[in-house]
């Protein structure tokens, strides 16, 4: 690659969330750092490539920029994102990863024996509303009327205490989650960790393979 940024030589894209688009940005500015790129402006520009702000003098900072287009010669990148259930090749969801929904989607058939039996140790009664409402409404409704301090109907007051009721749904929700990171650890190659696992072993092969292989390049990489 050239030694300034070249837009036809680099292709960068994240998943969508702040912390991806973060580490790309910092991995491009290790790339190309401040004080190499050559971006400038005429100087007729100079003036009209300000924000226009009413009654702020940028004239000092202008002066001091030249024609520098940003500040320190900073460079700037594009970076791809599309959305989870368009992006085949970073956000494995259910949408898009037929192996990973089928999964999911037995876990989530099977989760209500799970949360009964949960809910039959430390609160019996409340096995009833599950039952009548389904666990994952009945303790949404709970959740609510903990937080907002709202005193629970009299059909389910009568049967379990809000705090008990809570403190059953959390549990809950706790094994649900706990059941989710087993299932995606299991599905080798399709979760994201795995993924990147992957794609890391398979750079080290292929730079064993190279004629003129670093074993400084290998190290880094590890």
């Amino acid at each position: 690659m050239d030694d300034l940024y070249n837009i036809t030589q680099v292709y960068i894209q994240t998943s969508w969330n702040d912390t991806s688009i973060l580490s790309a940005q910092a991995m491009l500015l290790g790339l190309y750092p401040p004080k190499k790129n050559n971006y400038v402006i005429e100087e007729h520009q100079k003036y009209n490539a300000v924000p226009p702000i009413e009654g702020f003098d940028f004239k000092p900072w202008i002066d001091e920029m030249g024609l520098e287009a940003l500040p320190h010669q900073t460079t700037i990148f594009p970076i791809q994102m599309n959305g989870w259930s368009y992006d085949y090749m970073l956000a494995l969801d259910d949408v898009n990863c037929q192996a990973r929904a089928n999964a999911r989607k037995d876990l989530v058939k099977n989760f209500n024996t799970t949360a009964n039996e949960i809910a039959a140790k430390t609160a019996p009664k409340m096995t009833e509303f599950f039952t009548k409402y389904g666990w994952e409404s009945f303790c949404s409704y709970i959740q609510w009327a903990y937080t907002e301090s709202i005193d629970l109907k009299d059909e389910v007051e009568s049967k379990v205490s809000t705090d008990k009721a809570y403190e059953t749904c959390q549990a809950i929700k706790l094994n649900q989650t706990q059941a989710f990171a087993a299932l995606e650890a299991g599905i080798k190659g399709l979760s994201s960790n795995d993924l990147r696992d992957h794609l890391h072993s398979q750079v080290l092969q292929w730079i064993g393979e190279l004629p003129n292989s670093s074993t400084h390049m290998v190290q880094e990489l590890n």
